[in-house]
């Protein structure tokens, strides 16, 4: 029979699983190998996945600077260049931070309201966690099916040329400068993979850090909801002193355990935020200029 800490432990990896599932996809794991070949192998995924991202920055840099200098030329080249160095911010932040997330987790596992619980706190309970899976499924809809879009449109336009009766060949996905000519057969197919790979993995960065960083911010504002139901509860229970007084001291341990939980997640989320911050205030300059 599960204990209320493995119903807590479930409940949460269900609510995180998008985010959970980039996370994997990534190379990172906030739960323990089960041995050195797993630990190696996530390993390689990710510092893989970080040269993909380093490979196509520097691309884009090199062909910033071979480009003659325009607003409509360059800010689309430095917008996909921002945005892939805050992509290996946000996963080197991530793959330094997995012991912090990994404990941050624990301890909500253990202060996670499991039954039994009374009908108001089971549908809020529900209410909170069907709406977080309902905006987390939407979002990554979104960003898997944006960044195919990408993937897609050159092929989609050289079959629509095709199609008219124009002459046409598979362009690139990205407009990126390498030391050889892309246009040939063999090369070509390689560059356009490792442009789906490079887009497929920024991706599952920003998937795995905002869907992480919402889904934990929403379980505090429930566990801040089930304390303040806790506490109207005690002008209401016909209980005895000595009840009352457990009540009481119950309600101050939560508090304080969510304190302590919600303090070093506070701290990782607003530096991340500066990180967004910085990148939004990038694209906003390139939008007005343009």
């Amino acid at each position: 029979m599960d204990t209320p800490l493995d119903i807590a432990k479930r409940e949460i990896r269900e609510s995180l699983k998008f985010s959970l599932f980039a996370t994997h996809c990534l190379g990172v794991s906030f739960t323990t190998p089960k041995n050195k070949f797993v630990r190696t192998f996530k390993n390689a995924v990710f510092f893989t996945s970080i040269s993909f991202i380093i490979l196509h920055a520097s691309s884009d840099a090199v062909n910033i600077g071979l480009t003659p200098f325009s607003v409509e030329n360059v800010v689309p080249l430095l917008h996909t260049q921002c945005y892939a160095i805050l992509s290996a911010i946000k996963a080197c932040v991530l793959w330094y931070k997995k012991t912090v997330f990994q404990q941050l987790l624990t301890e909500l596992a253990e202060i996670w309201p499991v039954p039994p619980l009374t009908a108001e706190s089971q549908r809020s309970k529900y209410k909170s966690l069907s709406t977080l899976r309902r905006v987390h499924a939407w979002y990554f809809a979104v960003n898997i099916f944006g960044v195919w879009g990408y993937n897609l449109t050159p092929i989609c336009k050289h079959y629509y040329r095709r199609y008219n009766g124009e002459e046409s060949q598979i362009g690139t996905i990205w407009s990126s400068w390498y030391p050889f000519d892309k246009t040939q057969p063999v090369p070509h197919f390689f560059v356009y993979l490792f442009e789906i790979l490079m887009g497929q993995v920024c991706v599952w960065i920003t998937l795995s850090m905002d869907l992480l960083f919402s889904g934990m911010a929403s379980h505090i504002v429930l566990l801040l909801h089930f304390l303040q139901s806790q506490l109207k509860s005690l002008t209401v229970l016909n209980k005895s002193e000595e009840e009352y007084h457990q009540e009481i001291v119950n309600c101050i341990k939560l508090h304080q355990r969510l304190i302590r939980f919600w303090i070093p997640s506070w701290r990782l989320v607003t530096n991340f935020s500066w990180c967004r911050l910085y990148y939004k205030l990038e694209c906003s300059v390139g939008t007005d200029k343009t």
